[in-house]
C-alpha cells in the first residue's frame, strides 16, 4: 500500500509540473450544532490528499494538480448521529486558490427528513437500529418505546404529565421517535416477543437529534470485563458493578478488573458504586458470546454539608414499623412490602421508587435524586428512617429494608405532616424495627454472584 501511494505521489508531482498546480481551502460547519466543526477530515476522493480541520473549522491543501475534485467531510462527532457532510465537486486552476463552504443538515432539515414534518422549536427525534443481542440480526417487527416526563401549563399551575412515544422498528431495524424533549432525559426500551432491551435514561442533547442503537435479549450468556478506575486513572478495588434489573453483581479486584458473567443480554443500564466516590450509571451493549469490555473511571462526589446527627425515639405504636399493615389498611398512600422489595434485588433504596405514581428518578453529578412531580414546581420528597427524619444519602440497601411507605401531601399521617406540607413524604422501614433481622450473607465467590 505504501507504494501504490509513493507511485501516486510521483505521478502528482510530475502532473503538476507538467499542468500547474493550485490550492484548495474553506470551512465546514456543524448546522446541527450550529458551530464550526472542528477534527473533522477533508478528503480529496481518489487522491492521497487530506486535511484535518482546526478548532475554527478551516482547512487549507496545497500544491494540488489542477483539475476538478470530488471533496468530502468525515466526522466522528457526525458519525455517530448517523449524520453526514455531503460531498462536493470543486475546480482548482494552476495558480489559484479554490474556496469551498461546507455543512451538515440543519435540525430543521433532519428532522423534517426523519419525521416528515417539522418539530416545536423545544422538540427532538430519536433515531437507532434495534438488533437481537445473538447474532445481530436486525429485530424486524419489535418496538420502541420513549417515555420521560414533561410540565405544562394548566388552570395557572404548572403540571406534571407522562409524555410516551412508541415506534416500530422496521425490516432493516430502523426505529424513529418524533418529539422527544430537548435537552431533557427520557427513557428507552426496545421489545421484540420474548426478547427486549433493558430500561436505559438517555440524555437528548439541546440541539434536538440523538441517536442510540439497541440490543434486544433475555438470556443470560452475557459477560461484562473490564477496569474501575479513579479520576487519576488507579486501579480501584471493592467497587460493586451490577445491572439494574439483574441479580448478578461483580466486585473489581486489587487491580480494578472486574468480570459480571451470566448476565442479561440486551442494551442495560449498568451501575458502579463504591463508598466515597458518586455513583456511575451508563448503559452497555451485552452480546450472546462475545464479553463487553469496559473501562470505567470514578470521581468523588460533590462537595456536602457536614453529617447533622439527630437524636432522638421513634413514635411509638402504630407510628412504628408495627402499624404498617394498619395504615395500609387505611387505603392512604402507597406501600411496598418486603416481597416486592426482595423481587427487585439489592438495589438502592431510592432505585425501590422507581415506576411509583408522581415520583421520578433522575442523576445529577453522579448522585441519585427522586424528584416529586405533581407540586407545581416539582419538589423533594421528605425521608424517614424508622420514624426518624433523614437524608436520602443514608437511607440503607433493599436488603436491609422491611417496608416503605409513600405519601402525597394530603395523605401524610400526622405524625410525620411536620416534615413536609407541600411535598411528598416517603417512611423507609428496616428489617430491624420490624424485628426481622436480615440473615447473613456469606460473600460472592470470586467476586461474583447471582
Amino acid at each position: 500500500m505504501r507504494g501504490g501511494l509513493f507511485v501516486w505521489g510521483m505521478l502528482v508531482a510530475a502532473r503538476a509540473a507538467a499542468q500547474g498546480s493550485g490550492a484548495i481551502a474553506g470551512s465546514v460547519f456543524d448546522s446541527l450544532r450550529a458551530r464550526p466543526l472542528a477534527a473533522a477530515t477533508v478528503v480529496l476522493e481518489g487522491t492521497p490528499f487530506a486535511t484535518r480541520t482546526d478548532s475554527a473549522g478551516r482547512f487549507a491543501i496545497d500544491s494540488v494538480p489542477a483539475g476538478a475534485y470530488v471533496v468530502s467531510v468525515e466526522s466522528e462527532s457526525l458519525d455517530s448521529l448517523g449524520v453526514a457532510v455531503a460531498a462536493a465537486r470543486a475546480t482548482i486552476a494552476a495558480g489559484s486558490r479554490a474556496e469551498l463552504a461546507l455543512g451538515s443538515p440543519s435540525r430543521r432539515t433532519l428532522t423534517a427528513m426523519v419525521c416528515g414534518g417539522s418539530l416545536a422549536d423545544d422538540a427532538g427525534v430519536l433515531i437507532g437500529v434495534v438488533r437481537d443481542a445473538a447474532g445481530g440480526k436486525a429485530a424486524e417487527g419489535a418496538t420502541v418505546r420513549v417515555e420521560w416526563t414533561s410540565l405544562s401549563a394548566q388552570g395557572g399551575a404548572v403540571v406534571a404529565q407522562r409524555a410516551l412515544v412508541t415506534s416500530p422498528v422496521s425490516d432493516r431495524g430502523l426505529y424513529r421517535a418524533c418529539g422527544v424533549p430537548a435537552g431533557g432525559t427520557v427513557q428507552v426500551r426496545a421489545t421484540g416477543g420474548a426478547r427486549a432491551s433493558g430500561v436505559v435514561e438517555l440524555p437528548i442533547a439541546i440541539y434536538g437529534f440523538a441517536r442510540r442503537d439497541l440490543l434486544v435479549g433475555g438470556d443470560s450468556g452475557g459477560i461484562v470485563r473490564g477496569a474501575v478506575l479513579d479520576s487519576a486513572r488507579a486501579p480501584l478495588a471493592g467497587a460493586r458493578v451490577s445491572l439494574a434489573g439483574d441479580s448478578a453483581f461483580a466486585m473489581s479486584d486489587d487491580r480494578g478488573a472486574f468480570a459480571l458473567t451470566a448476565a442479561l443480554t440486551g442494551t442495560r443500564e449498568l451501575e458502579v458504586r463504591r463508598v466515597g466516590y458518586a455513583p456511575w450509571r451508563g448503559a452497555v451493549d451485552i452480546r450472546s458470546g462475545a464479553p463487553t469490555m469496559l473501562t470505567v473511571v470514578m470521581s468523588k462526589p460533590p462537595t456536602v454539608l457536614a453529617t447533622v446527627n439527630v437524636r432522638g425515639a421513634p413514635a411509638a405504636t402504630e407510628s412504628g414499623a408495627q402499624g404498617f399493615a394498619a395504615r395500609k389498611a387505611r387505603g392512604n398512600g402507597r406501600f411496598i412490602d418486603r416481597r416486592a422489595i426482595e423481587s427487585r434485588g439489592d438495589i438502592e433504596a431510592l432505585e425501590l421508587l422507581r415506576g411509583t405514581p408522581g415520583i421520578q428518578l433522575s442523576t445529577a453529578r453522579g448522585v441519585t435524586v427522586a424528584t416529586w412531580t405533581r407540586s407545581s414546581t416539582g419538589c423533594r420528597p421528605a425521608y424517614f428512617l424508622d420514624g426518624l427524619v433523614t437524608d436520602s444519602r443514608a437511607l440503607p440497601r433493599a436488603s436491609d429494608i422491611e417496608g416503605i411507605e409513600i405519601y402525597s401531601p394530603s395523605e401524610v399521617p400526622p405524625q410525620y405532616a411536620g416534615a413536609s406540607m407541600r411535598c411528598a413524604v416517603v417512611l423507609f422501614w428496616t428489617r430491624r424495627s420490624a424485628g426481622s433481622e436480615p440473615a447473613a450473607r456469606a460473600p460472592p465467590d470470586s467476586g461474583m454472584s447471582r
